[in-house]
C-alpha cells in the first residue's frame, strides 16, 4: 500500500482492522477490568453490609441500588470515555513513540476516521455492553439485594424530572448527563492538543468548560420568565437542547483533533 492523501476504502478497512487488533492487545485488559467494575463494587458493598445490623440491611441495599450504583457508573463512564482516547492516541505527539503512528502507509484522513470509530463508537459501545451486562449478572444473581439493573434505570429515566410533591425539578444521576461521544471527542482532542500531562490538562479544560456552561446557564435562567422556564422543562426540550449542545461540542472537538493530527510535526 502506498501512502497518499486520498481515502481508500480497501486500505482503510485493513488499517481499521489493524487498529482494532492493536487496541485489543494494548488496552484490552484495562477495558475488561473496568467493564467488570459492577462486580467488584458489589463485592465491596457486600463486605461492608456484613458490618451492618440485620435491620439495616434493607437501607444499605436500597441506597446501593438507588444512589451508589448510578453514581459509580456516572463517574466511571465519564472518566473512561475521556481517558481511553488519550491512552490510545496520546502517543501521536510523542517524539519517541509517535513516529510509528505517522509513518504507517495510510492517509491522515484514514487515521482520523479510524481514531473516531475506535474512540467514539467501537470501544465505548463494547465497554457499555460489558458494564451493563456485568451489572445485570449481579442483579440476576442477587435480586434481593440489587433491586434494579442500571440499564433499566438509565434508559428508562429522563435527565430532568419534575417532583410533584415538592414542586421542583431534579437532575437525575446518569452516565448520559454527558454524552459518550462528546466525552470521547474531548479526550481525542486532548490527545492531539497537549504534549505532556494530557489527562490532567484535558480534565482541567473540561472542568473549566463545564463551569463556564453552568455560569452561562444560571445567567440565562435569571433572565428568563419562571413560567416560560418551567414550560421549557416540562416540554422535554431541556434534554434535547443539552444533548444538541454536546453534539455540537463533539463535532468541534473532532474537527480540531483531525486538524491537529494533520498538522502535528514530531
Amino acid at each position: 500500500m502506498d501512502r497518499n492523501d486520498t481515502f481508500d476504502i480497501s486500505r482503510f478497512g485493513k488499517y481499521l482492522l489493524y487498529e482494532l487488533k492493536d487496541t485489543a492487545r494494548a488496552q484490552g485488559l484495562p477495558v475488561l477490568l473496568t467493564g467488570l467494575a459492577p462486580v467488584m463494587l458489589f463485592l465491596i458493598h457486600l463486605l461492608f453490609s456484613l458490618t451492618v445490623e440485620p435491620e439495616g440491611q434493607t437501607i444499605v441495599w436500597e441506597n446501593y441500588s438507588g444512589n451508589m450504583a448510578p453514581f459509580y457508573a456516572t463517574a466511571i463512564f465519564t472518566l473512561f470515555f475521556l481517558i481511553f482516547p488519550i491512552s490510545r492516541y496520546g502517543k501521536m505527539t510523542d517524539k519517541r513513540n509517535g513516529t510509528q503512528f505517522f509513518m504507517l502507509p495510510v492517509s491522515s484522513a484514514e487515521k482520523f476516521v479510524s481514531a473516531l470509530l475506535v474512540s467514539a463508537v467501537v470501544v465505548p459501545v463494547a465497554f457499555m455492553i460489558l458494564y451493563f451486562f456485568s451489572d445485570w449478572i449481579i442483579h440476576a444473581a442477587f435480586p434481593g439485594k440489587v433491586i434494579s439493573s442500571l440499564a433499566g434505570l438509565f434508559f428508562g429515566t429522563p435527565l430532568t424530572e419534575f417532583n410533584e410533591a415538592g414542586s421542583y425539578y431534579t437532575l437525575n444521576c446518569s452516565p448520559f448527563i454527558f454524552l459518550p461521544i462528546a466525552i470521547s471527542m474531548a479526550g481525542l482532542a486532548g490527545a492531539a492538543a497537549f504534549r505532556k500531562n494530557k489527562i490532567f490538562m484535558t480534565i482541567i479544560v473540561c472542568l473549566l468548560l463545564c463551569v463556564t456552561a453552568l455560569w452561562a446557564t444560571v445567567l440565562a435562567i435569571d433572565n428568563i420568565d419562571t413560567e416560560k422556564w418551567e414550560s421549557f422543562l416540562e416540554s422535554g426540550m431541556a434534554d434535547v437542547t443539552w444533548h444538541g449542545i454536546q453534539f455540537l461540542f463533539a463535532i468541534i472537538c473532532a474537527a480540531f483533533a483531525g486538524w491537529k493530527m494533520k498538522k502535528i510535526q514530531l
